[in-house]
């Protein structure tokens, strides 16, 4: 448009434009939401038929195995063809169970017996062996253990499957974890997954075999085995159904719950379709369904992920309402353009004011006049920023409400104009500047007021040079107020020093004062012990105290960090049951020790462990719990985290943690996780903030080890 063309029409114009986008957004939204939950709804039947399937089979596969455990109990080994027939017709009717196996407990005492007897009876080159599952897959000598578990019965028993008979599967600990457990709860226990020699990935479920009467009679002539279990070999890859594609952006994973789901040592089953593109993440929700199966003995979870993407757009609708819309603004524009074409052009006036910023507002508030120093100090162009709202354009969210109304006061001459202020706006680029403005009314010929007219001086950088001189100054003072701090924890713990020491002695010599009665009351001795025990324990947290206020810190030392983690919270014992917080140590460090300045170490641990309590106490969070975790990296390397269920970090503010003198708390200082981060730093480490960690924070630090 030229520079002519009046306010009004402009006004008339962006009117038009907006009711026309409103519609189409409207229109073209709902199209979007009906095509979203109809992909929502599609994808949470395709789940629940996973779910269903997947539910079925390990229910199927629980049952197989009872009865096969059924009948291994009620038959003795003159009918193992019919436990066979039973394996072949269960095998024949289910694909998806790969072997049938029994295995037996026998004890080491009596391996050579055993092992005669199969060979007597059933296998004459039978034998009992051990078996690797790490990458080598050899054969090897069984080892000297309490008890060997070898497989004595397999179906299907094709020729090549005979060198697995009396394979001693207590030589692989994924497999004797499983029997442990199934033995001691007497029910179904399913493995983790392993990789069979076919190659194919499963896993085995087993049950202890009930025994009848007549079955322990047969047994006491055999062998020696104390116990049998049921054992089936299941192949993870039939588990749940394949299909020949999924849908695009698709993701179905069947993992042992026992496992985190991004850790492929439990992964099951596993179907990805075709990756969705970067555009189609950044657009479309990325739907999620997580859910456990119903099986206790196969306590497996299954996953299911899709990124909708562009496939579940209508395009034939959006492309005809986006001709109706089209034609529709067509319509519209020509009604304005017609409506506004004998429109009378507004004459602008232009005060050109030495390095002064010239604004003039409508009764509504809309800028109806800017000059060429106003453009410069905004970022906007003229076409830009006429008729637009002035206090939407640039007046600060905290600060436009109220500013706003003393406008519509002054528009209604309940108010005079402040002749002179100060105010920040911002510009076009999102700069805050200050101004230093002179104000008056303009008004008609009847005197009516018709807005305002307003001249500014850019003050900006006066008042970031007041600021920085203000921060310094606030700044010292608070050094100040801490160094003092430190001093008078110093005094203090010196001053209680004293008289704890004579406690300690005090109570030492009432001890053996009692001790020298002819019948001293055994309760009066174990209270003196118990409080000379305590005295002794408040000098050692008083003298913790000093040490950690002294300012001799220079001094590098070898220490166990797992212990000294445990030191500190000894030494907040007292805050944490105040706290009323569960603080829980994993420790991983192995008694690996670390080189550093033992002190300042204590000091960032403390500061995490204090920020925990105070987030939860603060929160008023019920049943607040801290954990700290520390274990083994790459490269000689040791983490510590500390992690809460706090209310977590403000995101506005998660960028400016560490600075110094930033803090969330209403008393706090703002210098413990500057100085932490310092410290950590000095000392060739890292300390860091997880912003993506949900339900509290968590913070953690790594350092190098001493081997």
């Amino acid at each position: 448009m030229n520079d002519n063309i009046s306010h009004n029409q402009r006004r008339a114009y962006l009117t038009v434009v907006t009711i026309w986008l409103i519609l189409l957004i409207a229109l073209m939204s709902s199209i979007l939401a009906f095509d979203l939950q109809r992909a929502r709804t599609h994808f949470f039947e395709e789940v629940h038929q996973f779910y269903q399937k997947a539910n079925d089979r390990v229910d199927i596969i629980e049952s197989v195995l009872e009865g096969f455990a059924a009948m291994v109990s009620v038959t003795n080994y003159t009918g193992r063809e019919r436990i066979r027939s039973y394996a072949q017709k269960m095998l024949e009717q289910y694909p998806y169970i790969f072997m049938f196996e029994i295995v037996e407990k026998v004890p080491h005492d009596q391996i050579n017996s055993f092992i005669e007897y199969y060979r007597h009876n059933y296998y004459p080159d039978f034998e009992i062996k051990g078996f690797s599952y790490q990458s080598d897959r050899q054969w090897q000598p069984i080892s000297d253990a309490p008890y060997h578990l070898p497989i004595v019965f397999m179906e299907p028993f094709p020729e090549e499957s005979r060198k697995v008979m009396g394979l001693d599967i207590s030589s692989n600990g994924f497999f004797m974890q499983a029997l442990r457990e199934s033995e001691l709860k007497n029910r179904s226990v399913a493995s983790d997954p392993f990789k069979l020699i076919e190659g194919y990935q499963a896993y085995i479920i087993q049950r202890p075999i009930p025994v009848t009467d007549n079955q322990m009679q047969f047994r006491s002539s055999k062998s020696g085995a104390d116990i049998e279990f049921a054992v089936l070999v299941i192949r993870t890859d039939t588990l749940m159904e394949k299909k020949p594609q999924l849908l695009p952006g698709m993701r179905e994973l069947l993992y042992k719950s026992t496992y985190s789901e991004t850790d492929p040592a439990g992964y099951l089953q596993q179907q990805v379709a075709p990756a969705a593109s970067w555009l189609e993440t950044k657009l479309f929700p990325h739907l999620r369904a997580s859910m456990k199966l119903d099986s206790a003995s196969q306590p497996f979870a299954l996953l299911v992920e899709q990124q909708l993407g562009w496939g579940m757009i209508s395009w034939g609708k959006l492309g005809f309402s986006l001709l109706a819309a089209l034609f529709t603004f067509g319509v519209m524009l020509a009604y304005a353009r017609l409506y506004f074409r004998n429109e009378m052009a507004r004459s602008e006036r232009y005060l050109q004011i030495s390095r002064a910023m010239i604004i003039g507002l409508d009764r509504n508030g809309a800028v109806n006049l800017i000059n060429r120093r106003g453009c410069e100090i905004l970022g906007y162009s003229k076409k830009e920023i006429l008729g637009r709202n002035w206090f939407e354009a640039v007046v600060p969210d905290q600060s436009r409400d109220e500013v706003y109304r003393n406008f519509l006061k002054i528009i209604a001459g309940e108010i005079e104009p402040l002749r002179r202020y100060e105010s920040c706006i911002h510009t076009k680029n999102g700069v805050t500047r200050y101004i230093d403005w002179n104000n008056d009314i303009e008004t008609n010929r009847k005197g009516m007021i018709i807005g305002t007219l307003s001249s500014g001086q850019d003050i900006t950088e006066r008042k970031r040079v007041e600021k920085k001189a203000q921060r310094q100054q606030r700044d010292m003072a608070h050094i100040m107020r801490i160094s003092t701090m430190g001093e008078m924890a110093t005094g203090m713990a010196h001053e209680l020093n004293q008289p704890l020491t004579a406690l300690v002695s005090y109570c030492a010599t009432a001890e053996t004062l009692v001790n020298a009665l002819p019948e001293p009351p055994q309760q009066l001795g174990e209270i003196l012990s118990r409080a000379t025990e305590q005295a002794h324990r408040a000098g050692d947290i008083i003298r913790h105290l000093r040490e950690f206020v002294s300012k001799k810190d220079e001094n590098i030392e070898l220490f166990d960090l797992d212990h000294t983690i445990k030191d500190i919270i000894t030494f907040l014992k007292w805050e944490i049951q105040e706290s009323d917080v569960n603080v829980e140590f994993r420790a991983g460090g192995q008694s690996c020790r670390i080189r550093a300045r033992r002190i300042q170490i204590e000091q960032v641990l403390i500061n995490l462990l204090k920020n925990s309590l105070e987030a939860i106490r603060d929160g008023n969070i019920v049943n607040g719990k801290v954990v700290i975790t520390s274990c083994l990296k790459a490269n000689d390397m040791i983490e510590v985290s500390v992690t809460d269920n706090g209310p977590g970090i403000d995101s506005s503010i998660a960028n400016k943690l560490f600075h110094q003198f930033q803090t969330t708390k209403k008393s706090g200082m703002g210098i413990g996780l500057s100085s932490s981060r310092t410290i950590i730093e000095a000392h060739g480490g890292k300390l860091w903030f997880d912003k993506n960690y949900q339900n509290g924070t968590l913070f953690g630090f790594i350092l190098h080890t001493t081997v």
